[in-house]
């Protein structure tokens, strides 16, 4: 005899504020489904529109439909209160705008059943309030913790089991917005919550209202975001990875890196170090471009090969044009081996090679007995991979057995072509194992991540492609390929020199010391480097003079220690106004230095660390000009015990806000000419922005916009 399984209740607790318009549609949708065991429990939150008369008349339609009231007390509080209620074995937030799909509930129980999880979730659809006509699809993401604790991609009205929410304290309501974020990382993170995402549309609901949670992220984002990730202990990231058509890679390497990655970075306000962008696409230039709107730390771009072909095919007006754009909004060019170097360098960019490690090292194997090539032909720009040209070499070369790869709608075996359709990480291990050497001819190509693959794994690699190491160079010419294939054969183990030269070379931790590196700054080395182009740009241009004078002369100072003198802009000015009050600048840059003494032969000057003991007489009066902006926090304390033991009084010119930098950056064109010779200009180590409250007691302040001036009593 067959035991019947009973069919677990899926209870939907929907809070209802003010929705008397629209959640009698949301009940329709949810008792016209296909499912027998269902549930639904309204917590109306206080409404004051006839959500009450619309609630009412339909408690009398379905007797499975239970409304309870409560004060105005939030979202949160609504939809604790009704999962209270809820007698199901899953729970569904679904809001009181939204409409769920026929067909909907069966699908969520059958695989939350067949799969043994705690939660499921997939897309769902964005429409108009009044004519409910598709405005957007947002399809979320297939589940990956790490990315999770990036920003969020799954929907709160996703079922979830209501053992583990009730163990979860349910909905926190002092998280004031991004509370769907806060569900799910709670569910993964302190309840190690198993969950599937199925990419498809569910339902729909409309556009956030203004007012709503999602009005309150929108402008009270940083401080959303840094709320939520201290709970969870989350880190904050100095760079973030982006993609306009590398989004898979572009989110290995932020792993690789420990980064963030972000498709449209520019969207919500952010404090990043670094925006590291793989591939700039001139066809779509306007949309890779505008990832680093007002981004004020590095912007690094890696040119991939279809980028570099791209950017040769440009018409001349337009490269003229992304040029122009490409010198003053990006700190740096990445290229991956010498070729894409000297092709971006005939173009005018100027790049640092480091090519991009593949995710996985696969494991070096025996060869196999009967001699096979792979090919990667993917479905998407499949011409760029001539697929013809393949076609007639495995006519021609009969005795070679090839695997094509890539193309999800290509499968089984014509002739000696054996299609294996899309791969996974088994299914590449499985491909290298059964491959004597991979072949990449096309019309154009990078450093690949497969010819890599294949590299570190032992495998020959014939390529069409120069100066990769340890490949065999062909032209598109299969005469030729067929008698490179006739030398591959006779080798009969792998090339384990080439898999430890690549290995070393494509090393993970190498990659992230690389960019690690690059966010180090020595100020020293910085201002030394920046000195010319410094001098050059604000000679005898001197902000908020007359303002600073003033409050000087006040002061009527004994002597004077200009801190962080500089090229000596402020030493002219000073001496004239104070033509007998003794003077010392002081600066970490000697190449400062030497244009302060150009410029003011007669005072004097010397080479000093702020951070380090001074050994100079005691001053009246310690003036600086922005010399704090570029002492790190970690080095205040000790740059102010220096101050305190060398001056009376301190009269200083800082920022105490970081300013944006619009959408476009336009550099001085000596600044461009220093940019280009690889100082960073916008190096986010070069300047910090300090509370000198915390460090000074202010007698003083005077606003002079940009900029504040402090006067202090030490």
């Amino acid at each position: 005899m067959t035991i019947k399984k009973e069919l677990p209740t899926m209870s939907f607790c929907m809070p209802n504020y003010n929705d008397g318009d629209t959640i009698g549609m949301a009940i329709e949708s949810i008792f016209d489904q296909d499912y027998p065991n269902i549930e639904m429990i309204i917590c109306d939150d206080g409404s004051t529109d006839n959500s009450k008369e619309v609630l009412k008349k339909y408690e009398k339609k379905f007797k499975k439909l239970k409304v309870i009231h409560s004060r105005h007390k939030g979202a949160c509080i609504a939809r604790n209160l009704a999962a209270k209620e809820a007698t199901g074995k899953y729970l569904s937030f679904l809001p009181a705008d939204a409409i769920l799909y026929p067909g909907v509930v069966r699908t969520w129980i059958n695989h939350l059943e067949d799969n043994e999880l705690d939660f499921i979730y997939g897309g769902y659809r964005f429409v108009e309030e009044n004519t409910r006509k598709p405005v957007m699809n947002y399809f979320a993401e297939p589940f990956d913790e790490y990315f999770l604790k990036v920003s969020n991609y799954i929907d709160g009205s996703f079922p979830i089991k209501k053992d583990l929410f009730d163990k979860m304290g349910g909905w926190d309501a002092n998280i004031k917005s991004l509370q769907d974020w806060d569900l799910w990382l709670n569910a993964v993170i302190n309840h190690k919550a198993k969950g599937m995402y199925l990419p498809e549309i569910f339902f729909e609901t409309t556009m956030p209202h203004a007012g709503g949670l999602s009005d309150d992220s929108s402008k009270n984002w940083e401080s959303r975001v840094k709320q939520i990730k201290k709970k969870y202990k989350i880190e904050e990231k100095d760079i973030c990875v982006t993609s306009k058509g590398a989004e898979f890679h572009g989110k290995q390497v932020a792993k690789i890196l420990n980064a963030d990655y972000k498709t449209a970075p520019e969207f919500k306000p952010h404090d990043y170090k670094m925006i590291y962008q793989l591939g700039f696409y001139p066809s779509i230039a306007d949309q890779c471009g505008a990832v680093f709107n007002n981004h004020k730390g590095l912007r690094v771009v890696h040119w991939i090969g279809s980028d570099v072909m791209q950017l040769q095919e440009l018409p001349t007006r337009h490269k003229k044009l992304l040029l122009e754009y490409l010198d003053n909004n990006v700190d740096i060019h990445l290229s991956e081996f010498k070729t894409t170097q000297k092709e971006l360098s005939d173009e005018g960019i100027k790049s640092r090679i480091m090519p991009l490690p593949p995710k996985v090292f696969y494991d070096v194997k025996p060869l196999p007995k009967d001699f096979t090539v792979a090919v990667y032909m993917p479905q998407m720009n499949q011409q760029h991979y001539l697929p013809e040209f393949i076609d007639e070499l495995a006519k021609k070369a009969r005795n070679v057995k090839f695997k094509l790869f890539g193309d999800i709608t290509q499968m089984g075996t014509k002739g000696n072509i054996e299609y294996l359709g899309r791969i996974n990480k088994e299914g590449m291990q499985n491909l290298i194992n059964n491959s004597n050497c991979l072949l990449r001819v096309l019309r154009h190509d990078g450093l690949s991540i497969n010819v890599e693959e294949f590299l570190c794994a032992g495998r020959q690699v014939v390529t069409n492609i120069q100066n990769i190491q340890h490949t065999h160079e062909v032209p598109v010419n299969i005469n030729e390929i067929i008698k490179t294939f006739d030398k591959i054969r006779k080798i009969k183990n792998p090339d384990i020199k080439a898999s430890k030269y690549w290995c070393s070379k494509l090393s993970h931790k190498k990659f992230k010391k690389f960019f690690d590196n690059i966010l180090e700054c020595n100020q020293k080395e910085y201002w030394d480097k920046r000195a010319e182009s410094w001098n050059t740009m604000l000679e005898d241009n001197v902000y908020d003079k007359d303002k600073v004078l003033q409050e000087l002369k006040k002061l009527n100072p004994k002597s004077i220690l200009d801190i962080g003198c500089g090229n000596g802009n402020w030493t002219k000015i000073l001496s004239d106004e104070l033509p007998k009050v003794p003077y010392l600048g002081i600066d970490i840059s000697k190449e400062m230095i030497k244009y302060a003494k150009k410029r003011n032969p007669k005072k004097e000057f010397k080479i000093k660390d702020l951070t380090q003991l001074l050994n100079i007489d005691k001053y009246d009066l310690g003036f600086a000009y922005t010399c704090f902006l570029h002492i790190s926090p970690k080095d205040m304390e000790k740059a102010i015990e220096n101050i305190k033991q060398y001056c009376k009084r301190l009269l200083i010119i800082e920022p105490i806000k970081r300013q944006g930098v619009g959408k476009m950056r336009f550099l001085h064109p000596d600044a461009l000419k220093a940019q280009k010779k690889g100082l960073l200009l916008m190096h986010p180590n070069s300047s910090y922005i300090h509370n000198y409250d915390k460090y000074f007691k202010i007698k003083k302040r005077i606003d002079l916009g940009e900029r504040t001036l402090f006067i202090i009593d030490l």
